[in-house]
């Protein structure tokens, strides 16, 4: 068991050191979005800088290797604690990416990914909680303030 762990948590570390933000914005607009905007290599600084359907395609991106890194353990036969391990790899991976010298995001698009894919309820039943804030308020920054 301890190879698949090993490699479980190595691989769902380099899936979540993959900069698809710093990748997209390169891309789209060829500037380095670690030097512009709020500096931060993750999904919402894309939007800002890029534009709203590059930051949604870099913010997919992220949610989509949180996603891989669950189905990694998943399909290693992991148990559910080393599961939980290689979604802490995969958000680790996004905030210190090997390849960017360990200046990353935040991580929530990798996280939001994961928990998706180990608590899918979960998030379904967080998701409804936001919507019907963002209908109550027409702000989707207000529900955070309440914590």
């Amino acid at each position: 068991m301890a190879p698949q762990i090993i490699l479980g948590c190595v691989i769902s570390y380099f899936l979540g050191s993959i900069p698809f933000s710093y990748i997209v914005a390169r891309k789209i607009k060829g500037v380095d979005i670690r030097v512009v905007g709020e500096g931060n290599v993750g999904g919402r600084n894309v939007w800002h800088v890029v534009g709203k359907k590059y930051g949604a395609l870099a913010g997919g991106l992220d949610f989509t290797k949180g996603i891989l890194a669950y189905l990694v353990g998943f399909i290693l036969g992991l148990s559910p604690w080393w599961i939980w391990i290689c979604g802490v790899a995969v958000v680790a991976g996004h905030c210190y990416p090997i390849f960017l010298k360990g200046r990353g995001g935040k991580g929530l698009g990798a996280a939001l990914g994961f928990l998706t894919g180990m608590e899918p309820l979960l998030i379904l039943f967080i998701a409804a909680i936001w919507g019907f804030s963002y209908l109550a308020f027409q702000h989707s920054h207000t529900l955070v303030g309440c914590f």
